[in-house]
């Protein structure tokens, strides 16, 4: 007869500052002795060996809790996640275009007219269905915004540095919004375009920065603040704007 297995997952939850924090264990057979937390969507999860005892797993939580309560808490003010339909706005350069959704087409198109963002889909979708295609869709809408604008944007801050890049690519990165690789290729995410112009220019100066100077050290700074001497307040905005993004 095989051994039995403890439940795959269970609930636990601690309390701090007169709040109750729930949790949910899941448990692996493949973790030997690591714990991690992990806050997603509201879910906090606590991801632990096979056969971790409850009074461990608790202590681990309580160890962490006032990490959990400012994740969680961080996560609440966080917009909501678009659902595309009318009322809603999307961000470009900077500025809310209002969302006009058209549930009369053969497949998904988007487009932009007169100041305002114009989407065509068909009725018969499902929910699912439906948000994973106009995702799909907007996302290379801006896609191909960003190959046009970035290009000629990159290549004005260039002739200032005196370096060129060896190329240009648009990626769909969300956990950083450009790189320079060690070859000299700068890649900028689509995410970018959803920026007042004068933030996606501080992201393309920092990239360009790195065609001479590789680390973050006080050379790499004074060389941004050569062709950028606000570059300080333009960082600080970057970080408050980027988190009213939603994409």
């Amino acid at each position: 007869m095989p051994l039995q297995q403890p439940p795959a997952s269970e609930i636990g939850a601690v309390e701090h500052d007169g709040l109750s924090i729930a949790y949910t264990v899941v448990r692996s057979a493949r973790r030997r002795s690591t714990y991690t937390i992990t806050v997603e969507q509201g879910e906090v999860r606590v991801h632990t060996p096979l056969r971790a005892s409850p009074d461990r797993i608790r202590r681990i939580v309580e160890q962490r809790v006032s990490w959990i309560h400012k994740t969680l808490q961080e996560a609440a003010r966080r917009p909501k996640p678009n659902q595309f339909v009318n009322g809603e706005s999307l961000w470009m350069l900077g500025r809310q275009v209002p969302l006009h959704v058209f549930p009369n087409g053969r497949a998904i198109q988007l487009h932009r007219e007169n100041g305002h963002f114009i989407l065509h889909t068909p009725e018969n979708l499902s929910v699912q269905t439906r948000r994973r295609l106009v995702e799909r869709a907007v996302s290379q809408w801006y896609r191909r915004e960003a190959e046009r604008w970035f290009v000629e944007r990159v290549a004005g801050w260039a002739r200032r540095f005196g370096r060129e890049p060896k190329q240009v690519l648009v990626r769909s990165q969300r956990s950083r919004w450009g790189s320079c690789g060690p070859d000299g290729t700068i890649r900028l995410t689509w995410r970018l375009m959803q920026l007042e112009p004068s933030l996606i220019d501080y992201v393309i100066v920092h990239e360009l920065a790195h065609l001479r100077v590789k680390s973050h050290g006080p050379r790499f700074w004074q060389t941004v603040a050569q062709v950028l001497p606000d570059y300080k307040e333009r960082r600080k905005r970057l970080r408050e704007f980027g988190k009213a993004l939603v994409m």
